[in-house]
């Protein structure tokens, strides 16, 4: 009877070490990027939601999210940047660990992203960035949709929405974004606590 405890004590303990370090090797798990033959335009699934390819660097492909994730405001209605906005946060914790798999956040890159000035009321953009997820700025937005049209977006509900960038607008307590109806985007921006669609974009390993 003791030998046969000790043989269910040693089996319980080694099931218990398997299953910590499964769950360690999470994090360092690696798969293949379904990125890895992809061309600009191309739309392939990633995590929850499928993301359109806007441009192909160095073994890395600049991706967007092909329809709007969410809608919520940028932050309150106070002065900020893109540095400490409140939707900044969002993407890069909680949208960021919802969204991915373990294994799939190994894949997304840490990113310099410059935040420049509104280009026509010279609203300062703040200091540049590290980000995983960002939103796009007025002149990515230009660089990468230079057809307006094709800048409207779909929310889930297949309804054209308003989206933000992450540029600052007229005003410290506004960003821009671009229109639901013409695809344009208004330098003058809108306040910060509106509540807007969240269209997501980030440089993914190939």
């Amino acid at each position: 009877m003791k030998k046969l405890m000790a043989i269910i004590l040693i089996t319980a303990l080694l099931i218990g070490i398997t299953a910590c370090n499964s769950g360690s090797n999470d994090e360092n798990e690696v798969i293949e990027s379904p990125f890895a033959s992809a061309g600009i335009g191309d739309v392939i699934q990633f995590g929850e939601f499928d993301w359109r390819v806007l441009d192909v660097q160095d073994g890395k492909a600049l991706i967007l999210a092909d329809r709007i994730v969410e809608n919520q405001q940028y932050h309150d209605n106070v002065a900020i940047t893109w540095e400490d906005s409140e939707v900044r946060k969002w993407l890069n914790d909680t949208f960021l660990k919802e969204t991915f798999t373990a294994a799939e956040r190994n894949l997304i890159a840490e990113s310099w992203v410059v935040n420049n000035d509104n280009p026509e009321y010279g609203t300062a953009g703040g200091n540049d960035t590290t980000d995983r997820i960002f939103l796009l700025s007025f002149d990515e937005a230009e660089k990468y949709f230079p057809d307006e049209t094709e800048r409207i977006a779909l929310d889930f509900n297949n309804t054209p929405s308003f989206w933000w960038l992450r540029s600052p607008g007229a005003i410290a307590n506004s960003a821009v974004g671009v229109s639901s109806v013409d695809g344009g985007i208004g330098e003058a921006g809108i306040l910060l606590n509106s509540s807007y669609g969240i269209r997501p974009a980030l440089w993914v390993n190939m």
